[in-house]
């Protein structure tokens, strides 16, 4: 998913990955449903840095779950979170864990330092 998704921005291979209600968790909340996921979070963020790349540290499958340990940068050239483009470089790093179901991602709990280094820029 990394890197179809958010490295080569293959939006159209969601379905293919994520079953329609799949969940993102976040530590400031939740987001719901594949698409809902896609417009109100992957695509603010390929927007707002559109250079945006990431790669794998660490890749641990086990059963029906997935952790992985990534970082990526990008510049940030679009307004995102009320924050008007800087043209500075955002780098972080964190750890996402994959539930999957029937093959596709069902659920996924994403752990970062994006927002301290957003706030940085």
């Amino acid at each position: 998913m990394l890197e179809e998704v958010w490295n080569l921005r293959r939006l159209d291979i969601l379905p293919e990955l994520c079953q329609r209600d799949a969940c993102l968790h976040l530590p400031k909340g939740r987001v719901e449903g594949r698409d809902t996921m896609r417009d109100t979070f992957i695509v603010p963020v390929l927007e707002a840095f559109p250079d945006i790349v990431h790669e794998i540290d660490e890749l641990i499958v086990q059963g029906n779950r997935v952790a992985m340990r990534f970082h990526g940068s990008g510049t940030h050239r679009g307004a995102f979170a009320e924050k008007a483009a800087t043209s500075k470089r955002l780098d972080y790093a964190g750890i996402t864990i994959f539930h999957m179901r029937d093959g596709k991602v069902s659920d996924i709990w994403n752990y970062s330092n994006w927002s301290e280094a957003f706030a940085a820029l």
